[in-house]
């Protein structure tokens, strides 16, 4: 309905006036909670080569971003209940995960 496109537009035309700075600061705030969300599931798993690579994947996409855009970096990374990935890989007996994140 028409009040739905008004809307649309409207957050079409913030994205368009946000600075690129600002864009570029959002996506990559998408991506590292993404990447925080599969870090913890792989700890769970105990998956420590998938764990290994996607850190590392972490620390690159990091590292590109401009100044202003960055976040914490994943030792910082907490789950839900505050967990580190390295606390969660030692309450959850993730031997290999918890080698990979040491």
């Amino acid at each position: 309905d028409q009040e739905e496109l008004d809307k649309a537009e409207a957050a079409l035309e913030k994205l368009r006036s946000m600075p690129q700075e600002e864009r570029i600061a959002r996506e990559a705030a998408k991506r590292r909670a993404k990447t925080k969300e599969q870090a913890f599931l792989l700890v769970k798993r105990d998956d420590a080569e998938a764990l290994r690579v996607l850190l590392s994947a972490a620390d690159e996409d990091e590292a590109s971003l401009p100044s202003g855009a960055r976040g914490l970096r994943w030792p910082d990374w907490k789950d839900h209940s505050g967990r580190s990935l390295l606390r969660a890989s030692t309450e959850l007996r993730s031997k290999a995960a918890h080698e990979a994140v040491r």
